[in-house]
């Protein structure tokens, strides 16, 4: 009875084997412990050596600018000591003509003049000098001010922060209404408020720039998608402020959209480091009137309404079509396709105003060099522009397509509010189909960028304050820093 309870050699055996694994896993659980752990505190120490910097930048910005302020104050000084020494030596000059008129020859007047232009070329060269003070003073303020701009950039991009960049479209008539002072900086003229508004952004674009400058400025964050990383870029703005030609673009001047999609396509096949990659996939989608169509759809299908879900953190649109590409003839046909299913109509203030958000993913899925999954998205998305209905004069189904993208715009600005918020509570994504779309790439291992496009019209300055003011408050959002999508 004794020999049949105990266990036998076998099962000794695979319990020795058990508790051996167990101890292994344990041991490499205790090892990508400690890596966390470092990779943590160094990331800590780099944001608190990026805020040092920041600090004593701005301690640097705040000297010479009093350096400005000094010099200035010598200037206004030495010209009125100036205009006082000109004004005594005149005077005196006067009297000693009036007193002497009958007696002075032409040597006393030459010497007269003489002095005379010995006054005014010296207040010249002291006014020069004082003037070449004022410009070094300013140049080391510029230089202080662009290094004090890239560390809160580093910071920025520490704590995951949305990146914003600001794209003015040329004014349709008259005198533009915002100005460009300096990199990064737009000021928007109110003269009816005798008073200007400034923003910063990460970069400002006026109406001269080109479609090329605009995607260089972007170039790496699409290539990281490569890497795992999920990255979504979007454009907002009020109706007609060139979002569509900013992400689209004509056929002769392509917009992020194509180019975007072909510089993946690029990188991908130039990648050297043994990283894989399956076929690309492309989908194209538009949100109207709250319901999610698919742009891809077969020609001549009626246009189905697909639903959105989340599963395991991931959003997904059940039944919408994707398709491989492999050269940028395919990308810019398929996205092509896809505009012309999307709804647009015409208003007061745009004859060609989409009237629903676009949003074109591209799926990446590879395999790394050490044989991990990889896989990640990139969003671009064209949001339908903000409205006010007593300007653009909808009625009918243009008023209900307006009120829908106001809602679906006012709910991204809400989870916007809630992301900024230092107590995060609840995000209200589920308040529209966009915001539940983009749920996964606005919850923080996400990379994501705002182009903000204004109208530099007189006319349509509450409507650009309005929207460089929702600008300001997305680039206050930190997701916190991004993460690659790369597992076992």
């Amino acid at each position: 009875a004794d020999a049949a309870a105990r266990p036998s050699a076998g099962a000794l055996r695979d319990a020795a084997d058990a508790r051996d694994r167990a101890t292994r896993d344990a041991a490499d659980l205790r090892r990508r412990l400690d890596e966390c752990e470092g990779d943590l505190k160094g990331l800590r120490i780099h944001k608190e050596d990026a805020a040092k910097a920041r600090d004593e930048a701005e301690r640097k910005l705040r000297e010479h600018d009093a350096r400005v302020l000094r010099a200035e104050k010598s200037i206004n000084d030495l010209e009125a000591a100036a205009d006082a020494r000109v004004a005594a030596a005149e005077q005196k000059i006067r009297e000693l003509e009036a007193e002497n008129a009958a007696q002075i020859g032409d040597r006393v007047a030459a010497a007269i003049r003489g002095e005379r232009l010995k006054i005014e070329r010296e207040f010249r060269d002291e006014l020069a000098a004082a003037r070449a003070q004022v410009k070094a003073a300013e140049r080391l303020a510029d230089e202080e001010r662009d290094k004090r701009r890239k560390l809160h950039n580093r910071v920025m991009e520490l704590q995951g922060n949305i990146r914003v960049m600001c794209r003015a479209r040329p004014p349709r008539a008259g005198a533009p209404s915002a100005l460009f002072p300096r990199e990064g900086c737009v000021k928007i003229r109110q003269p009816e408020y005798c008073d200007d508004a400034d923003f910063e952004f990460d970069a400002v674009f006026d109406p001269t720039s080109s479609q090329i400058e605009v995607f260089d400025s972007v170039r790496d964050l699409v290539t990281s998608a490569l890497d795992g990383y999920s990255v979504c870029i979007f454009a907002y703005g009020q109706t007609g402020s060139g979002k569509t030609y900013t992400m689209e673009g004509p056929a002769d001047k392509r917009g992020v959209n194509v180019r975007a999609i072909a510089r993946v396509l690029e990188a991908a096949s130039m990648r050297s480091d043994g990283v894989s990659y399956e076929p690309l996939e492309i989908s194209m989608l538009e949100i109207y009137n709250e319901q999610v169509r698919d742009l891809l759809r077969p020609p001549g299908a009626a246009a189905e309404r697909l639903e959105v879900a989340t599963a395991t953190g991931e959003s997904v649109v059940k039944g919408l079509t994707k398709q491989s590409v492999f050269t940028a003839d395919e990308i810019e046909k398929l996205i092509a396709a896809g505009a012309r299913h999307r709804a647009a109509g015409a208003h007061a203030l745009n004859k060609d105003s989409s009237r629903s958000h676009s949003i074109v993913t591209l799926y990446i899925r590879g395999t790394t060099a050490a044989g991990d999954a990889l896989s990640s998205k990139l969003h671009l998305v064209d949001l339908a522009g903000s409205e006010r209905l007593d300007k653009t004069g909808a009625t009918g189904d243009r008023l209900t397509e307006a009120k829908a993208i106001n809602k679906s715009l006012s709910a991204l600005g809400d989870v916007l509010t809630a992301l900024a918020s230092q107590r995060r509570g609840h995000v209200p994504y589920r308040n529209s189909k966009l915001t539940y779309l983009l749920q996964d790439s606005l919850s923080g291992d996400s990379k994501a960028l705002m182009f903000v496009n204004v109208s530099t019209d007189a006319d349509d300055v509450p409507e650009t304050l309005c929207s460089l003011r929702f600008a300001a408050r997305a680039h206050d959002v930190a997701l916190g820093q991004a993460k690659k999508n790369v597992a076992p």
